[in-house]
């Protein structure tokens, strides 16, 4: 539809004061198609709003179809009523207890109507409401509060129902007295359920909620109710009509919030509305760019959202390219400072490692049979073991460095690596003189009278050996050092 004036809302502050206001977004900013982010639409208050445009997310907005105006302002209420029967537990055949016959309370007592509940009973302290009440769910049994303490008025509360202690009470008016006389009323083990909103402290029947095993229950908010909601209005399951007192315009909306606070006004739900649905129906489209922004913005947050995938794409790929030449280059450095750490390791490490594997070799070729075999196996691996160990040694300052990590103290390597040096200088140390004998007998009677300390250093050793064996290839899978590209850049 063509907007026909300003849009203007309702506002206030801290001191609830009211007044009304020009809103954003402005007709100009409508009509000429901007301010708009992705994914968001324009949404034209028909009625009950307190301003006449604003810009929402797309995903977030429920289509009403056919339903009027009045029943999709009061799907708001209808979801709080929703959200209250869902995690109260309201079932089939349940006695049920509504404090407050307000807007809240009477919508809730349409939706305990349709769940079924029975007997239901609704209390207030306006007569105008009860009958009110009443006159829209016939069926409910009303009961007016008079000032008495919260005991007695709960005996009184369960007369009406006919001597039934109700398994739930929906309390509805957030009063510190009606959710006391709930508590007095609902039976061993129901539930107290606070929907309305009240003072910040209050005092209650602890050891009533105590001794009974009542459960009280509150709530705030709700959540995801909006397509329920609309279902059940929809297909003629809640009928809110009726609900509907008054109504006005958006520039009367001072006098509607003053008529909405005055329980003499008689009033139950006030709307303000803007334009109803059959002027609509006499209204024309918006010509080109303005019509299009009350269309659904799926389509054009579809685009919007691949042009800035594209873009996201295209940068990525600039990144990738950037990240990839660095890693080039710093590949290219770590592989000369490894090269010149290895020559550095060959010429001082190397006679020392050499001549202590020299001299192991020679102490353990005197023995034969399969431990000789063994042993001979052991000894071919020597090369490769130092050639790994130079690597390791290398490698292992790289990643270090590379990853700016700061290496153990040397007095950590001491500690743990003490007896692998003293055996390495003195291999004999390692094998009892019996081990020269070729009797294997004699050699498994000395395995098994080896001391703790000397099975310690052999297995610290068969550890380091099979280590040193494996962590060229742990290097390359987990990648510690080199160019972290695909597969195929790999050499």
């Amino acid at each position: 539809m063509s907007p026909s004036k300003a849009n203007i809302g309702v506002y206030t502050n801290p001191a609830h004061e009211l007044w009304v206001g020009e809103a954003t977004p402005s007709v100009e900013d409508v009509e000429k198609g901007v301010g708009l982010k992705v994914g968001e639409v324009t949404v034209g208050i028909r009625s009950t709003g307190i301003c006449g445009y604003v810009n929402h997310p797309a995903i977030w907005c429920h289509k009403i179809g056919d339903m009027t105006f009045e029943d999709g302002a009061c799907l708001e209420p209808l979801s709080v009523s929703l959200a209250a029967m869902q995690r109260s537990g309201v079932k089939l055949g349940d006695p049920v207890l509504i404090c407050g016959a307000g807007p809240i309370g009477l919508i809730t007592l349409l939706c305990c109507q349709a769940a079924g509940a029975c007997p239901i009973v609704i209390t207030d302290i306006d007569e105008g409401r009860l009958s009110f009440a009443k006159g829209l769910v016939p069926s409910v049994t009303t009961f007016k509060i008079e000032r008495l303490p919260a005991e007695e008025s709960a005996k009184a509360i369960v007369k009406a129902f006919g001597g039934i202690e109700p398994a739930i009470a929906l309390e509805c008016t957030g009063v510190e007295s009606s959710i006391s006389s709930a508590i007095w009323a609902t039976k061993f083990g129901g539930k107290v359920f606070v929907i309305g909103v009240g003072r910040n402290e209050m005092v209650m029947p602890f050891m009533r909620l105590s001794v009974r095993e009542i459960d009280l229950q509150f709530q705030y908010r709700y959540c995801n109710t909006w397509p329920k909601a609309i279902r059940l209005v929809q297909s003629g399951v809640i009928d809110m009509k009726k609900v509907v007192t008054h109504r006005f315009e958006l520039e009367d909306a001072i006098k509607a919030f003053e008529t909405a606070a005055d329980p003499k006004t008689g009033a139950i739900k006030v709307l303000i509305k803007t334009v109803s649905r059959s002027a609509l129906r006499h209204t024309v489209k918006l010509p080109g760019q303005a019509a299009r922004r009350f269309e659904s913005t799926t389509a054009k947050a579809t685009e919007a959202t691949k042009d800035t995938a594209a873009k996201a794409a295209e940068a990525g790929k600039e990144r990738a390219s950037k990240a990839t030449e660095t890693a080039k280059d710093t590949t290219q450095k770590f592989q000369s400072k490894a090269t010149e750490g290895l020559s550095k390791v060959g010429a001082t490490a190397g006679p020392a490692i050499s001549g202590a594997a020299k001299g192991l070799g020679n102490a353990l070729g005197k023995i034969g049979g399969r431990t000789g075999k063994a042993i001979a196996f052991i000894e071919r691996g020597i090369p490769p073991i130092i050639y790994y160990a130079r690597v390791g040694m290398e490698l292992s300052k790289l990643v270090f460095k590379g990853q700016k990590m700061n290496p153990p103290p040397v007095s950590t390597f001491q500690q743990y690596f003490q007896r692998v040096v003293k055996g390495a200088r003195n291999p004999s140390s390692l094998i009892p003189e019996s081990a020269n004998k070729a009797n294997p007998d004699g050699i498994l009677s000395s395995i098994r009278n080896m001391s703790s300390a000397q099975m310690t250093s052999v297995g610290v050793i068969t550890a380091e050996l099979l280590g040193f064996f494996t962590v060229g290839e742990m290097i390359g899978r987990m990648k510690l050092v080199g160019y972290r590209g695909n597969n195929g850049s790999h050499h």
